[in-house]
Order: structure tokens, then sequence, then C-alpha cells
């Protein structure tokens, strides 16, 4: 049989879909022997693909068995890469987004589960199932905080001095975004309450100075008053007492 000629890529197309190609993404124009094509699938003629004659079955994929994916949703909510839980458990990353997405916040032991609702033969329930992530996001800032504080603590004391000294802009800190938010962050605090020290100071400084000024006005009144006294109308045993007296308030 003698094969036609060679028609346009999109010619071929469309007539390998009217003559019912199932591969024709790997098939071109001409590569048959009037039965199979060279992938291997057969020829329909015109008019059989619609009528179902001659259609070779697509195999379906099997599905994943139950423990794989409840081991999946189980180390995906822990924190592991897909393309790593992926790799190990032999399933592609589309299925565990399909699944992450399709479950939500579903229990991972539920896959584990077979009729009845008992666990499945070799396994062991997680005990820490929904909480396991945030176990570990707990772990991760009990170990991450100590160092962010330590950094905290160190540039809280560099602006420290740079308030004792006045001198702004001298200041050696780490280079980076996090240092610098930092920097803003503790001076926002560190100012007002720089501000609120000073002026605490400046009001004690006029409270001083006002009740200095009281003393001296007091001391020069009482010796006003003695100026204007006249004891030598005053008698010796006057005199006398009086001056008792003042020992006496001294004393008090």
């Amino acid at each position: 049989m003698p094969r036609p000629p060679r028609p346009p890529l999109a010619l071929a197309s469309l007539q390998a879909r009217r003559r019912g190609c199932l591969g024709d993404l790997g098939c071109a124009w001409g590569d048959c022997d009037g039965r199979v094509w060279r992938c291997g699938l057969p020829f329909l003629g015109e008019g059989e693909a619609s009528r179902g004659r001659g259609r070779q079955a697509v195999s379906r994929a099997r599905p994943h068995p139950p423990e794989v994916k409840a081991e999946a949703l189980r180390r995906l909510a822990e924190g592991d890469r897909p393309s790593l839980v992926a790799r190990d458990l032999g399933v592609s990353v589309d299925s565990l987004r399909h699944w992450r997405t399709a479950s939500g916040h579903v229990n991972p032991d539920k896959g584990r589960r077979g009729p009845g609702g008992r666990f499945l033969p070799g396994y062991t329930p997680n005990p820490g199932g929904s909480t396991a992530s945030l176990e570990r996001a707990q772990r991760l800032l009990e170990e991450a905080a100590p160092k962010h504080v330590e950094r905290l603590l160190g540039l809280a004391d560099q602006l420290h001095q740079l308030g004792a000294q006045s001198k702004p802009g001298r200041l050696d800190l780490d280079e980076g975004r996090w240092a610098q938010e930092t920097r803003a962050t503790l001076e926002a605090v560190l100012k007002p309450l720089a501000r609120s020290i000073a002026s605490r100071a400046e009001a004690e400084r006029l409270r001083a100075e006002v009740e200095l000024e009281r003393e001296r006005a007091r001391v020069e009144a009482e010796r006003a008053d003695a100026a204007r006294l006249d004891l030598t109308a005053l008698t010796d045993e006057e005199l006398e007492i009086l001056e008792r007296l003042h020992a006496k308030a001294r004393r008090a």
C-alpha cells in the first residue's frame, strides 16, 4: 500500500484526530503501515473512533495505599520538604499537593485506619500527630531565642552608650535589615524614655532652685527683722532670758 503524501503539520494533526489516532503526539502523517502507527497504537479508520471499534484501553495508575498517603500528610505537617517526601515514598509532588489541598487539617492518622476504625497492621499511631508542627516550631524558637536576645541586649547597650556620650551616628552596628529595624525600634523606645528622664531632672533642678530662693528670702527677712530690733531697751535679765530662748530654739 503506497504511503500518502505528507500534508502540512496542522492538517496532519487534524486528519489524525479524525481518523481516531490515540497517539498523535508521538506519530506523524505517513508513519503507519495501514493498520498500526509507528508508536504502536492501532490505526482506526475514519468514523471508527466515534463508534468505539478498535479503541485501545488506556490503563490508569493504581491508587496509592492509604498508609502512604497518611505518612505523606504526617511528614508534610511536620514541615518536611515535599520533594524529599515524594522521593522517599515514591509518589509525585503533584500528588502530595493534591492530598494536602484535599485533606486540609485532617488527622494524619485517619488514613491509617482500616475497616471498623482499627489501625492497619504494622502501624503505631503518632501520639502527637496534630501538635507535631507546633512542638517543632516551639523547639526552633527556643533554640533561636537566646541568640536574638543576646544581639538585642548588645544593641541596647550600644544605644545606651550612645545616649550617654551624645554622639549620634557613631554606633558600630551590624549590617543588615534586622540590625537597622532593631535599632529603630530601640531608639523609638529609648528616646522618649530619655526625654522623660531629662524632663524629670529638669523639674527637680527647678524645684531645688525655687526652694533655695525661698530659704534665702527667709534668712534675709530674719536678718532684716533682727536689724530693726532695739535691744538696748531690754534689761539684763530680759537679755539673759532672750539668749536662753535663742539657744533652746537652735537646739530644737
